[in-house]
């Protein structure tokens, strides 16, 4: 939407810059164009200061509007100052820029100019602010409430940086759920948002507080254990603990109702979980992820309903 807006905008402002190739004579055009790129530019400082403060005044559906009347008051203005017939040279401005600011079609033209590229900052700037505002690109899913990938990144690397400091391993367990597409083809997306919801509330119950829990997938969740302790052999005990009691947790079955009047929906459900460690920044997040992920396949292919750790990483 935001592409299509910035495109019609450049659009438009291609069919400006010919008609004042029309309008002008050679020996001015270049000055006439300094004129179009100095109102694009007030407006770029204008609409960057001025935009937020307009989300915030008028909200989403108020930007839509606005939206919508500049963009038809910048086509009528352009359509306005086209000429019914070529322009005369003895009508063309002439060479000094006082003169270039008398001329009505210019002014027009530069007009017409400002306010589309007006509309298209407010897109760019004003809408996804709001989108952001409204949960639509939040930190965290408003499914599950749990965190989403790039906020699990972003705790990764502090734990990542906490670990390197103090010398405590830390650990990745990466899960996916069995029998999730089979509720899906069943009973609808409707019952399985529900099974995501209750699964996300049964992992928030296993860890600390200051853990992170993340869905980074469709049935794909992950969770960040941090200072597990600095002896190897003890933290991936500990780990390992986790991930059962995780996959004993999730392993119970599921009561699912659309609705408190509806028939309950029972539903199994276990988790092949993947484990692994990590002790500072010897390897990289990305790194990390996919020893976990392997591992968790690895679970999948060993039977599912089990936990596995992963290799060690490789230096």
């Amino acid at each position: 939407m935001v592409g299509r807006a910035l495109q019609g905008a450049g659009a438009v402002s291609a069919a400006v810059t010919a008609l004042i190739s029309d309008l002008t004579r050679d020996s001015v055009r270049t000055k006439a164009m300094a004129m179009v790129g100095g109102s694009i530019g007030l407006m770029f400082a204008l609409a960057l200061v001025l935009s937020p403060l307009l989300a915030a005044w008028v909200g989403l559906s108020g930007i839509f509007g606005l939206t919508f009347a500049l963009a038809l008051a910048g086509i009528a203005v352009v359509l306005w100052v086209v000429p019914a017939e070529p322009a005369q040279q003895s009508n063309a401005p002439r060479g000094r820029p006082a003169e270039l600011l008398q001329h009505k079609d210019l002014l027009r033209l530069n007009a017409g100019v400002f306010i589309l590229h007006t509309v298209q900052m407010a897109m760019w700037v004003a809408v996804p602010a709001l989108l952001v505002s409204a949960g639509l690109a939040k930190d965290g899913h408003t499914l599950t409430q749990l965190a989403n990938r790039r906020l699990l990144l972003e705790h990764l690397d502090q734990a990542m940086g906490e670990s390197k400091r103090s010398h405590h391993y830390g650990a990745l367990i990466y899960l996916d759920l069995d029998n999730f597409k089979l509720l899906n083809d069943i009973h609808g997306h409707g019952m399985g948002d529900l099974l995501l919801i209750e699964v996300g509330s049964r992992l928030k119950g296993c860890v600390r507080g200051a853990d992170t829990v993340a869905r980074i997938g469709g049935d794909e969740f992950v969770v960040l254990l941090r200072t597990l302790p600095p002896q190897r052999d003890e933290a991936c005990v500990q780990a390992i603990a986790v991930a059962e009691k995780i996959r004993g947790c999730l392993a119970e079955r599921y009561v699912l109702r659309s609705a408190p009047d509806a028939s309950a929906i029972e539903h199994a459900c276990t988790a092949s979980i993947g484990v692994a460690l990590f002790c500072g920044r010897d390897e990289t997040a990305d790194s990390l992820m996919q020893r976990a992920d392997q591992a968790m396949y690895q679970a999948k292919e060993n039977g599912r309903n089990r936990v596995q750790l992963a290799l060690t990483a490789k230096k």
